[in-house]
């Protein structure tokens, strides 16, 4: 190691693929835009939200943030690369807290924190089980709720913007908390 190196650690040299937002040292940020995916849900919850497991439904555009192996994850209205002052939503989903935090529970997470791994992490948040309300706030401007929201979007494809509630927070200000 060389001087520098043992001051700011050792960053991997890695190809920065146009979703990645900012690779420092802690953390990566990226973008994901819209797509239609599969959800799943808890069935002890009730038969109301166990309707909603495995279906395939739109998903607002996301921003992720990987700091060590915590994860957190907010929402754009926007359909482009997102910019420092692009306005931040709370992502609609279950396991999110207030602050974007993600409860990863039993979901299998990669091991390695680098770019060619941010598939995964996507991969690993749809792929696990939505279990419980986890955020103090609403999650959705939707008259009909969570639920509500959830099931007027099976089969449609695309998310309505104006659903999204408001996280009071924009890009830049993520990236620098």
């Amino acid at each position: 190691f060389t001087l520098v190196e043992q001051l700011r650690g050792a960053l991997p040299v890695e190809f920065l693929r146009a979703h990645v937002l900012v690779r420092t040292q802690e953390a990566i940020v990226w973008w994901a835009p819209s797509a239609i995916r599969p959800m799943f849900y808890t069935k002890e919850k009730g038969r109301e939200v166990a309707g909603l497991s495995g279906k395939r439904y739109p998903q607002p555009g996301l921003i992720f943030r990987l700091q060590g192996n915590s994860l957190d994850v907010r929402a754009v209205a926007c359909h482009d690369r997102p910019e420092p002052h692009t306005p931040l939503y709370r992502a609609p989903y279950w396991n999110v807290n207030d602050r974007g935090d993600v409860c990863l529970g039993t979901a299998r997470t990669p091991k390695n924190v680098t770019v060619e791994s941010l598939p995964l992490w996507e991969k690993a948040f749809f792929e696990s089980e939505f279990t419980h309300p986890n955020a103090a706030h609403k999650l959705t401007e939707h008259p009909g709720g969570f639920v509500g929201l959830w099931k007027s979007l099976a089969g449609k494809r695309r998310f309505p913007a104006e659903y999204l509630a408001d996280a009071k927070e924009t890009l830049g200000q993520l990236i620098q908390r």
